[in-house]
C-alpha cells in the first residue's frame, strides 16, 4: 500500500490519509479535487434552488384561490362601477385638441384622477394634427375597402382615449358585413356594458356583451386583438395572462407564457385606406392576440410598471376580461 512522508515532522503514513497522525499537518486541496468540490455544491443548490421556485409557484396559485375565497364578501363592499363615457368623432381635430380631451379623461377618473402633473406619454400619442380616425360604425358596417366614408361617424379609438380604466380593450376587426338588416350598434364595436373597479384586490373588471354579438352574427369564434395604449399610457407596460378559460392564444409564444413588454400607440398609418392615412393604432402584437373559443370565456392578467423578477410576482394592477 502506498505511503507518503509528512513535509513537517518527517512521519511515514498512508496515503489516503490527508493529515498527518503525528503533527497534525493537513495537505492542501489540488485544483481539480477543489473545482470538483464546488461543482458539487452549485449542482445541489441549483436543485433546490429549483424545488423551491416549483414549491412556491404551487403555493402561490393555491393563496390566490384560497385568498379570493376568504375576501369575496369584503370585494363586493370594496366595488364600484366605472361610468363609461360614450364615443366621439375626432376626425380632423388638432394634436393638442386630443391630447386635452385625454387630460380630462384622466382628471375625471375615478382610479387614476390621482396622478400629479399627467401628460399624455409621447410614446404612446404619436399622432398628427388634423387626420382621419377610423369610424366604429364604418369598419364594422362596411369595411375599409374604397370606403371614403371611413372617417365618418365616432372614432373607434375614442372609447380608449376617453375611458382609461379600459386597460386593455378591443381592436374592432374589419368584419365589413354590409348587411342592411343589421345596423351596427354598440355591441358591434365591442363597447364595454360594464367595468367594475375593486380597491382592495387593486382589479379592473371589464364585461363585454360576447353572446349578443355572436347571435347576431352567428360567429362559431372570434378572433380578438387587443389595444394596449391606456395600460402603457400610465406606464404599465408588462404584462402576464396568468389565468383563462374559454380562450386560445393564438402564437406559441404569448403572454400566458412569460411577462411580455407591450408596444402599443397611435401614429399615422394607413389602416383606413385613406391615400394620405389616418391616426389608428399600431402595432400588431401576435404575443396578444387570443380567440374566444367557448361560451364565458374569462382571461386575467397581471400588470406592472416594470419589468417583474416573477409571473409570481405582485401586480402593479390586476385586469380581468369577461365574455358574457
Amino acid at each position: 500500500m502506498k505511503a507518503k512522508r509528512c513535509p513537517i515532522c518527517d512521519t511515514v503514513y498512508l496515503a489516503f490519509y490527508r493529515e498527518c497522525p503525528n503533527c497534525m499537518y493537513k495537505e492542501p486541496l489540488n485544483i481539480s479535487n477543489l473545482l470538483a468540490i464546488i461543482l458539487v455544491v452549485i449542482v445541489v443548490f441549483l436543485t433546490f434552488f429549483y424545488q423551491m421556485l416549483s414549491e412556491a409557484d404551487f403555493l402561490g396559485k393555491i393563496y390566490e384561490k384560497n385568498n379570493l375565497k376568504l375576501n369575496q364578501k369584503e370585494d363586493i363592499s370594496s366595488t364600484k362601477e366605472i361610468h363609461l363615457s360614450s364615443m366621439i368623432d375626432l376626425s380632423g381635430l388638432s394634436k393638442a385638441e386630443i391630447l386635452d380631451i385625454r387630460r380630462r379623461a384622466i382628471r375625471n377618473s375615478f382610479v387614476f384622477s390621482n396622478i400629479e402633473n399627467y401628460t399624455p406619454n409621447p410614446r404612446v400619442y404619436n399622432i398628427q394634427d388634423n387626420l382621419p380616425w377610423i369610424s366604429a360604425y364604418e369598419i364594422v358596417k362596411n369595411g375599409t375597402d374604397n370606403n371614403l366614408n371611413i372617417a365618418v361617424g365616432p372614432s373607434r379609438h375614442s372609447i380608449m382615449i376617453k375611458n382609461p380604466e379600459i386597460l386593455l380593450g378591443y381592436l374592432i376587426p374589419d368584419y365589413g358585413f354590409r348587411d342592411k338588416k343589421n345596423e351596427p350598434d354598440e355591441v358591434d364595436y365591442f363597447f364595454p356594458k360594464k367595468l367594475i373597479w375593486n380597491e382592495k384586490t387593486n382589479t379592473l373588471k371589464i364585461y363585454f356583451d360576447y353572446r349578443i354579438f355572436m347571435q347576431k352574427y352567428n360567429f362559431s369564434n372570434l378572433t380578438v386583438y387587443t389595444d394596449n395604449t391606456n395600460a402603457r399610457d400610465l406606464g404599465f407596460d408588462w404584462i402576464y395572462c396568468k389565468e383563462k378559460k374559454g380562450a386560445v392564444f393564438s402564437a406559441i409564444n404569448n403572454i400566458a407564457k412569460v411577462p411580455y413588454k407591450m408596444k402599443g400607440l397611435y401614429h399615422r398609418g394607413y389602416a383606413c385606406g385613406l391615400e394620405n392615412g389616418c391616426n389608428n393604432y399600431s402595432p400588431l402584437e401576435s404575443e396578444m392576440v387570443f380567440k374566444i373559443v367557448s361560451k364565458n370565456a374569462v382571461l386575467k392578467f397581471k400588470l406592472w410598471k416594470n419589468k417583474p423578477i416573477t409571473p409570481l410576482q405582485k401586480a402593479d394592477i390586476n385586469y380581468e376580461m369577461y365574455f358574457e
